[in-house]
């Protein structure tokens, strides 16, 4: 949704931190001046803070956000991860359903992402969640 969104977008790639770490990203993009790196899960569990974490290590170069896409939604640690990490990189959450009204194109992916940054920018909380009409709530 990316490529078709935003005009600098590619999907996953690897790169290498120092000699013997790699990182995996599952796709990158630019928009509104700002640069994301994302993390896709499609997992029958809520995302735990351990992934949110692991997420933040490949966020390791200077301006870079990330976004987390989670079918299943987060549970509270994922959320309290992101919070403290968005201290130094922001780091925005994305439900299954917010995901789905993209696809659906009920709603913007642009529009998913401006929402969510200002509300960032503007509270520090990293899971704003982006009303869907007649969606479940996850």
């Amino acid at each position: 949704m990316a490529r078709l969104t935003f005009s600098m977008a590619v999907s996953s790639y690897r790169f290498v931190v120092i000699e013997s770490m790699k990182r995996q990203v599952d796709a990158y993009f630019e928009h509104a001046g700002e640069k994301y790196r994302v993390e896709c899960k499609g997992e029958d569990q809520s995302i735990k803070a351990e992934a949110i974490d692991k997420f933040f290590m490949s966020l390791d170069a200077a301006g870079i956000s990330g976004l987390f896409v989670s079918m299943s939604g987060f549970d509270v640690s994922a959320e309290t991860a992101a919070r403290l990490h968005g201290k130094e990189r922001p780091i925005l959450l994305m439900n299954g359903n917010e995901t789905r009204a993209v696809m659906t194109l009920q709603v913007g992916f642009d529009d998913v992402i401006d929402q969510k940054r200002a509300y960032f920018d503007q509270r520090s909380d990293p899971y704003y969640r982006v009303a869907i009409p007649n969606a479940a709530v996850d």
